[in-house]
């Protein structure tokens, strides 16, 4: 197909798009872009036609721009540098906090005074991410928050986040601390991707102590160690409220009860939820099937630190009773809990590498029994078929941050099957999550003891 041709293609395709989302109850609501108090997920993430007309607007993009469009992403790294500048220095709650009524801007002498950021600097900075949509710079050196910038916001006064500067995102939706995560950790361990995978000691590497990561941080060990160290607990602490984010942006929650039949389980059946973190997944399944008994594992500083008072706070009925246990543990090790219902690892495995999850899920099939089922929950993954309509880029997007963060990836079905072979489980079902009728993207994979 011709240049011309292909374009033209794509406008009708696009208008077509438009029209399905203006039609559509939900665009009743869409927010102008200036609006900075919109709520949060926006219509692209809820609504299917309006997934289909941002991709068909990419690819538009990319047919019409060709080579330049190259060269802007080569340059694109300034952008999340930015953002996390924009962040730390409290950039959005400054704006909201400053000016005298919404939409209004704050000069940037102003803008500063929240961190110790040089004024003409953070212009620059500010003038960029404005230049991608994030914030408006409504007069020159003047500054306004829009939809976009309101994600960068921990909704807190300036002066909360200075007395309480350790852990600026507790209490929050944790988008503000997901961002930061993806513009720190995320962005250093992306500059040396090209330095591992060229590197023959490193490129055929399946172990996590040879991810890119590792050299950005001069990290021994995997990234885990090095947020299990007390000098780096900022780090771990931010991670956990990026995860809650997540969670919640990828409906996490909602899809977890409509894949695999918990409430069909027996009462007092023990599901050990491996690599569970605070326990988010069993707190959410305890209120959907409330007859079953929850282990929740994970490393002593997350369950002795965190996890606690998480539980005393949403559920503590069930901690006090018993119903719920906290357990230490190492996944690599044997597993404590034998002939468990269910051991469920969700958003786990994508993190290790190939013969790290056969470490892990093995010691989970020498404790099984025959009845026991082994559940991953993870994200669907497919590879693009030739010039392709690419919906979201946010399943390539993650799997290239399993890379860089710990040798690992997002999987196939065909893969995850493959590796819980190895560690002596067999396919049983693969039960799609559906919220609101839709596809969640979620996969629950089922494996019984081979």
């Amino acid at each position: 197909m011709a240049g011309l041709e292909q374009l033209l293609s794509l406008r009708d395709q696009l208008n077509a798009a438009i029209d399905q989302v203006a039609s559509s109850p939900a665009a009743k609501a869409l927010p102008a872009l200036s609006d900075a108090g919109a709520p949060f997920p926006p219509l692209v993430a809820i609504d299917k036609n309006a997934a289909l007309a941002t991709a068909i607007a990419k690819k538009m993009t990319a047919l019409l721009a060709g080579p330049a469009h190259v060269s802007e992403i080569a340059l694109s790294g300034h952008f999340p540098a930015c953002l996390r500048v924009a962040i730390e220095a409290h950039v959005s709650e400054a704006i909201s906090e400053g000016e005298t009524e919404p939409g209004a801007g704050l000069a940037v002498e102003e803008i500063a005074q929240a961190s110790c950021v040089d004024p003409a600097k953070l212009a620059r900075v500010l003038r960029l991410l404005a230049a991608n949509y994030v914030f408006s710079e409504v007069r020159p050196g003047v500054f306004t928050n829009n939809r976009c910038s309101n994600g960068l916001s921990t909704g807190k006064s300036i002066h909360t986040l200075k007395e309480n500067s350790q852990d600026v995102y507790a209490g929050t939706d944790g988008r503000a601390a997901l961002l930061a995560h993806c513009t720190e950790d995320c962005l250093k361990a992306s500059s040396f991707l090209a330095d591992a995978l060229l590197d023959p000691e490193t490129s055929h590497s399946s172990k996590s102590k040879d991810a890119p990561i590792t050299r950005a941080f001069k990290i021994d060990g995997t990234v885990f160690d090095y947020w299990a160290q007390p000098e780096n607990k900022q780090y771990l602490t931010r991670f956990s409220h990026a995860m809650y984010a997540i969670n919640q942006f990828m409906r996490g929650d909602e899809s977890l009860t409509t894949g695999y039949p918990f409430r069909d389980m027996p009462r007092d059946a023990v599901l050990v939820d491996v690599g569970g973190g605070v326990g988010s997944v069993a707190l959410h399944l305890l209120q959907h099937a409330p007859q079953l008994r929850f282990i929740v594992q994970d490393r002593p500083e997350v369950i002795g630190q965190q996890a606690p008072a998480v539980w005393k706070a949403k559920a503590a009925q069930a901690l006090e009773s018993g119903q719920v246990e906290l357990q230490s543990h190492d996944f690599f090790r044997p597993q404590p809990v034998k002939e468990a219902a269910v051991y469920l690892l969700r958003f786990v495995i994508h993190d290790w590498a190939d013969d790290e999850v056969v470490a892990i899920l093995r010691p989970l099939a020498k404790g099984a029994s025959s009845t026991s089922r082994l559940l991953l929950v993870e994200q669907s993954y497919r590879t693009l078929e030739p010039d392709p309509l690419v919906i979201s880029p946010l399943p390539y997007l993650a799997d290239l941050q399993m890379l860089v963060a710990n040798n690992a990836q997002e999987r196939t079905q065909e893969q995850y099957v493959a590796l819980a072979e190895r560690a002596g489980w067999k396919f049983v079902k693969a039960w799609v999550a559906a919220v609101g009728g839709t596809d969640s993207g979620w996969r629950h994979y089922e494996f019984e003891k081979l």
